[in-house]
């Protein structure tokens, strides 16, 4: 004998709702565009420091001297480290932060983030620099939805601009 089972309507529309969201949620990541994808570390498997000891740029204050070991974008800090790292941003991304390596001397110094959006200074922010490898940040709120470029220099206290990093935002 066949027996006949009866769904209710409200449990067969929550399911396939549930069905679909978790068909999204594995289909997502093959979506986005290959230079698009973020490559998720967690924070013991990025090493910023053993990579290389190289430095992007060098400037000698009469403090010191003032090294760049590294600058990048990323979508979060966490644990005074970089979480998502990336170069292009979609649109609707309201903010993100440019993350610097810096080693100083023991004597405090100022270093800014000038943020440029379209050719203009947008924003900056002072940030205080001591000791080697010093990691600092800031973090912006995009208020251009327009797709372009933009960069972030970062500058002594004297004017000179120590190094930068572009962004785009898609």
């Amino acid at each position: 004998m066949a027996r006949v089972v009866r769904l209710k309507k409200d449990f067969i529309l929550r399911l396939i709702a549930l069905l679909t969201v978790v068909w999204l949620i594995s289909y997502l990541p093959g979506l986005m565009l290959p230079e698009e994808r973020v490559q998720l570390t967690a924070p013991d498997e990025v090493d910023l420091y053993a990579m290389d000891d190289s430095t992007l740029a060098e400037v000698q204050t009469p403090a010191g001297k003032v090294q760049l070991k590294r600058t990048l974008f990323c979508l979060d800090v966490h644990d005074r480290r970089p979480v998502l790292i990336k170069a292009a941003f979609k649109r609707n991304v309201d903010y993100f932060y440019c993350y610097s390596v810096i080693s100083a001397p023991a004597e405090s110094i100022a270093v800014v983030h000038r943020w440029i959006v379209d050719g203009q200074p947008d924003f900056e922010r002072r940030l205080i620099v001591r000791g080697k490898n010093c990691r600092v940040w800031s973090r912006r709120h995009i208020l251009s939805k327009k797709a372009g470029q933009g960069r972030v220099d970062i500058v002594l206290d004297n004017g000179n601009i120590l190094g930068s990093a572009v962004f785009k935002l898609l």
